[in-house]
């Protein structure tokens, strides 16, 4: 049974509410939910789980034992389902007697091109049928390998992987994200909402931007350009805070992991 909409509204709407303390909801769940390297915040607990079952159908394979699932519903053989708008009921098992297939009565039913793959399994009758999930090598059920299978991938991104190293504190790590994401409550970003309001950063005359707040502002150039000297970083050539975050993971690489946490520290 599929979840009414509405149903799915009400637990969108509380999910919001937990993540989105101050109530506007700064971006999809679609998005919010991404893995780290795509631009997420790696939650695999988002409304499209609700809509599992379709995705899971699909994935879900009978390695037949004794031939007890249903003939025409169940995913049994390597095409798939005879044909789920039949209505007989019927079990494999019907069909195979005495260790061997029974022919002609499957010829009576189906096609000769089915029979013959049908032809070719062989039923034990000492082992019950066993469900297997295809995306998993094992054939069992992970919550990973089902995420990864209804979920729509992005592009990988440097900087967003950087931003959620294991040394970082989540809470530091999600402010970061929303930064880059343009989901902070500055003057410009209001504005987008339909919020109508003069902009003035207040610590200067300049508007009130990202950007302007945690890069280009008197006060974050300088401290910006501190830890620059001190790790040996050029912010040359850099004007933006995703530039800076992909300058420094680049300058990580071979040189610890202190580099790549030290952007999100400043911010």
């Amino acid at each position: 049974m599929k979840m009414p909409e509405t149903v799915k509204e009400k637990v969108e709407k509380l999910m919001n509410k937990f993540l989105w303390s101050e109530g506007t909801p700064w971006c999809s769940w679609k998005k919010f939910c991404a893995p780290f390297s795509e631009g997420g915040s790696h939650s695999r607990f988002w409304k499209a789980l609700v809509d599992i079952r379709e995705h899971a159908e699909a994935n879900l394979h009978w390695q037949v034992g004794r031939g007890e699932c249903d003939l025409w519903v169940d995913s049994w053989l390597p095409t798939g389902p005879l044909d789920i708008l039949n209505t007989t009921n019927a079990k494999v098992s019907d069909f195979y007697l005495n260790g061997q297939w029974n022919e002609g009565k499957l010829q009576a039913i189906l096609d000769s091109d089915r029979v013959n793959v049908i032809m070719q399994l062989y039923l034990d009758p000492c082992r019950p049928d066993q469900l297997l999930w295809k995306p998993s090598p094992s054939g069992e059920f992970t919550f990973k390998s089902a995420w990864e299978e209804v979920r729509t991938g992005r592009d990988i991104s440097i900087f967003y992987s950087s931003i959620w190293h294991s040394t970082i504190p989540r809470k530091m790590s999600f402010l970061t994200w929303r930064l880059l994401r343009h989901l902070l409550p500055v003057d410009e970003v209001l504005q987008t909402k339909g919020i109508s309001l003069a902009s003035k950063c207040h610590c200067c005359s300049s508007i009130e931007t990202i950007e302007h707040v945690f890069f280009t502002n008197p006060v974050a150039e300088r401290i910006w350009a501190h830890f620059g000297a001190l790790f040996g970083v050029s912010q040359a050539n850099i004007s933006t805070v995703t530039q800076a975050i992909t300058t420094w993971s680049l300058s990580a690489r071979g040189q610890g992991h202190v580099r790549q946490v030290v952007p999100v520290v400043i911010l």
